[in-house]
């Protein structure tokens, strides 16, 4: 056995997404009693962690040109005189750029801080600056310039975060020069930057025919308002189903832990009587820890950034492990019911995954075939080798009948805390979590899972099918 180092799978920064986002809705949706440039800046600000913030709208020298500054210190904006900022050689090479610009690295080295060449906290007031020139429908319409005091903080990610927000902060801009007043008290003072978005009930700021006249705003508006309230709905259905789950799933052993508290109060119990009772409480008890336990753990898997230690092995004996476990939980299977039939290739399975992970991927897909498969109807668990994307990849698949399955049903099969109607009314054990850590677990392994659903025999019966791919081959090939 040797360690490998894993390759994550890419992730999709959600910094930047939340704050383009949240700009867009500003612009769109100033919130009350506040000045929209005051509100777009901080938030521009505050979410990438700088010293000050200026946003300038106008692209070439006959348009109306605008310059706002948002500093820190004192949470202020104020809009500036901008002949002087256009004609300073650092924000010059930031308009002609189609990168990030750094200050002080790519700054003239015959730049002077005087008063009239740069009216706002300058560059040499700063241990770091960045610069980009803002784009909308094809044409350069502005620049955002960023810097800090405290470089060690950024740790080169705002650069990146500017680029992605590069398409939104045109979008901003364009909004900005067409819609804001040109007067230079415009800034109101601040607000807390918590209360930015939550103001209500905000009224539409962007002129209608502005709307309809940009096709590519009209896009993004769109795309943004049903994202927004995609993402409303989803929550809301998050919080119903937590709600509904945790109350399902810890009302009876509650009442069982009080009632157990109860009787051995009324009266002394005889030795044995005690321990009966004791191992009732125990045992619901271990049901509330369970619960406790499952959510615990989706939220440290969530929020793990680092990498997890991947060792070579082979896959059989682990899941003739698992499976054996599983017989000590459910003795009757060797005799039908719920037998677990097994197709193994001849050679040894190598897999590059974590142990543990592994593990429990496993256990999960079984104990969740278990508890949906009908009394009496096998579990089947086939291993195999196939090429995915080039690459080789033990295939797992593990299959079970279940009762009918909708395919809007499908599609939540791995969210958290889903479970549907009939589970519920089934008084099937869980709160929805399994599926959801399986998930996480295995792209942690950089693999992936699916689920596919098949008709059955029985017309209210459909064979459900979960298929991993794990980074591995079979022996000799």
């Amino acid at each position: 056995m040797f360690a490998l180092q894993s390759s994550p799978l890419p992730l999709i920064d959600a910094i930047p997404i939340a704050i383009g986002q949240d700009l867009i809705e500003l612009v769109c949706h100033p919130p009350r009693n506040l000045a929209l440039p005051l509100a777009a800046l901080t938030r521009l600000g505050t979410g990438l962690n700088a010293d000050f913030c200026v946003v300038a709208t106008g692209g070439r020298a006959n348009e109306e040109r605008r310059v706002w500054l948002w500093s820190a210190a004192d949470s202020s904006c104020q809009a500036l005189t901008s002949g002087s900022f256009w004609q300073n050689p650092w924000v010059k090479a930031i308009a002609a750029s189609e990168t990030v610009m750094d200050y002080p690295e790519d700054k003239p080295q015959d730049l002077s801080p005087s008063p009239n060449a740069w009216p706002l906290p300058t560059p040499l007031d700063c241990q770091e600056a960045i610069g980009l020139r803002t784009i909308f429908q094809g044409k350069v319409n502005g620049l955002v310039i960023l810097g800090t005091n405290s470089p060690q903080e950024w740790q080169g990610r705002q650069g990146q975060w500017l680029i992605e927000l590069q398409s939104s902060l045109g979008v901003v801009n364009h909004l900005l020069r067409t819609t804001v007043p040109s007067v230079k008290n415009c800034c109101k003072p601040a607000t807390p930057i918590a209360n930015l978005v939550s103001e209500s009930p905000p009224s539409l700021s962007v002129p209608k025919k502005m709307v309809e006249d940009s096709p590519i705003l009209r896009l993004w508006y769109d795309a943004t308002r049903q994202q927004l309230e995609q993402q409303r709905e989803w929550n809301e259905q998050l919080i119903h189903n937590i709600i509904t789950i945790m109350s399902d799933q810890t009302r009876n052993p509650l009442a069982t832990i009080r009632m157990g508290i109860e009787m051995l109060r009324k009266a002394p119990p005889s030795p044995k009587q005690l321990s009966q009772r004791l191992a009732i409480i125990e045992a619901e008890w271990r049901k509330l820890n369970d619960i406790n336990e499952k959510i615990l753990q989706l939220r440290n898997l969530k929020a793990e950034q680092d990498t997890v230690l991947l060792n070579r092995f082979d896959l059989i004996p682990v899941l003739k492990e698992v499976i054996d476990n599983r017989a000590k939980i459910d003795p009757n299977h060797t005799k039908g019911d719920r037998q677990i039939i097994t197709e193994f290739p001849g050679q040894m399975c190598r897999v590059d995954a974590n142990y543990a992970h592994l593990q429990q991927i496993l256990r999960e897909l079984l104990t969740n075939a278990h508890k949906f498969s009908p009394a009496g109807s096998p579990i089947t668990v086939k291993l195999g080798a196939v090429n995915v994307a080039e690459q080789s990849m033990i295939q797992l698949q593990c299959s079970n009948l279940s009762a009918w399955v909708t395919p809007k049903q499908m599609k939540s099969f791995f969210e958290p805390f889903y479970r549907d109607q009939w589970v519920i009314d089934s008084a099937i054990a869980g709160i929805g979590l399994g599926l959801t850590i399986t998930q996480t677990l295995i792209e942690q392994l950089n693999g992936k899972i699916n689920v596919a659903c098949e008709p059955a025999t029985e017309a209210d019966q459909c064979l459900i099918t979960f298929t991993l791919w794990i980074p591995g081959k079979l022996a000799g090939k």
